[in-house]
């Protein structure tokens, strides 16, 4: 996603959660580029592999557990140095775990990464433009929904993922293209469990309103630490003890 501001260039889908989770990071990463965001997790390896499953069988094709593994061998020699044997055969107990739901699912998958776009108004009433994408959407009884396959070991929390703003952006954008929102299926692979979300018109109030406060705060460089539980493992916690501005 990416927003257009006016002759203060673009920002990026990943610029505005990072300010969002915590605005001194947003700081480090982007202005004074002393840090990256990039990071890879077990759950980011394993969405790689089900993206390539998922889009070969929007085409028709089923991939083989063999072919699963093959990918997901290749992911784990590239990540070596935080993949461990115990973490790929984990991984790979997962994907096989998500191509049984799928076949029992007889899962139907009608589109990937969907581009999606939409002018917000901004706190000084200028346009943001906001764009972005639906990694997935599929379909069941012939009825479009925005498929979020989990890999986490535990269930998600149903308060967050009401509340998450990626979600309440790619269903507002779907109530305007459509005239009716998508819902949004979750599924727990490692559990085998699915959690189920909807927005109402005070979710959508509350999407524009941040992403208004959001631009607005970093046009005119609003920074400050946000203490959570993050900061524990955040890779900038001692630049962030000593910052100042």
């Amino acid at each position: 996603m990416s927003i257009k501001m006016n002759k203060s260039g673009q920002l990026t889908e990943r610029q505005i959660y990072n300010y969002i989770a915590c605005p001194v990071k947003y700081e480090t990463i982007y202005d004074k580029q002393l840090a990256t965001d990039e990071y890879d997790s077990m759950p980011q390896l394993l969405k790689h592999v089900a993206m390539a499953f998922y889009t070969n069988l929007m085409n028709g094709r089923v991939l083989t557990t063999d072919e699963l593994k093959r990918k997901w061998d290749k992911e784990c020699e590239a990540h070596s140095d935080f993949v461990t044997a115990k973490k790929c055969i984990a991984g790979m107990g997962k994907l096989i775990q998500l191509w049984k739901w799928a076949s029992n699912e007889q899962l139907v998958i009608c589109d990937v990464k969907v581009p999606i776009a939409h002018i917000f108004k901004g706190r000084d009433g200028k346009p943001i433009d906001v764009r972005g994408s639906i990694p997935v959407i599929a379909a069941k009884n012939g009825k479009p929904y925005i498929l979020v396959t989990d890999f986490g070991d535990h269930y998600p929390d149903q308060t967050k993922i009401d509340m998450n703003l990626r979600y309440t952006l790619q269903s507002y954008i779907t109530l305007q293209e459509r005239g009716e929102a998508m819902g949004i299926r979750i599924h727990n692979v490692k559990n085998d469990k699915d959690f189920f979300t909807y927005r109402m018109v005070s979710d959508y109030e509350r999407l524009k309103s941040t992403i208004a406060n959001v631009a607005c705060g970093i046009q005119n460089k609003i920074y400050y630490p946000r203490e959570s539980p993050l900061c524990t493992i955040c890779s900038m916690k001692e630049y962030c003890r000593g910052w100042h501005n």
